[in-house]
């Protein structure tokens, strides 16, 4: 189970318990994405919903953090860009996996 995280700005990454979900705002990412890979680093599992755009540093972040990076095949609701899940857990090297149904997202997520 997956505790939910509403403000990145906490004093530090030790705040962020073990088996973090987190859907940042779409504008500000980044000190989600910074603050969730610091928290990996402490030995958190991190989950984050967010748009996939491997252009950003954000996304490059994440990347070098060895994120597994869950693609969503199909649109969510009505957003026009694809989304993705990126879990940073202790995985040795990124990967990138195309999800064609939602139900199989849990594959990926149970231990």
């Amino acid at each position: 189970m997956f505790v939910r995280i509403l403000n990145a700005l906490t004093p530090s990454p030790q705040s962020w318990p073990n088996k973090s979900y987190c859907n940042p705002p779409f504008r500000n990412k980044k000190p989600f994405v910074r603050m969730a890979v610091q928290s990996n680093r402490l030995g958190r599992e991190v989950l984050l919903y967010l748009p996939l755009d491997p252009t950003t540093s954000w996304f490059k972040e994440l990347y070098r953090a060895n994120a597994l990076i869950l693609i969503f095949m199909k649109r969510m609701g009505h957003s026009k860009y694809p989304h993705a899940l990126y879990f940073l857990k202790d995985f040795k090297a990124p990967q990138l996996v195309l999800i064609e149904n939602e139900q199989d997202v849990i594959r990926y997520l149970s231990p």
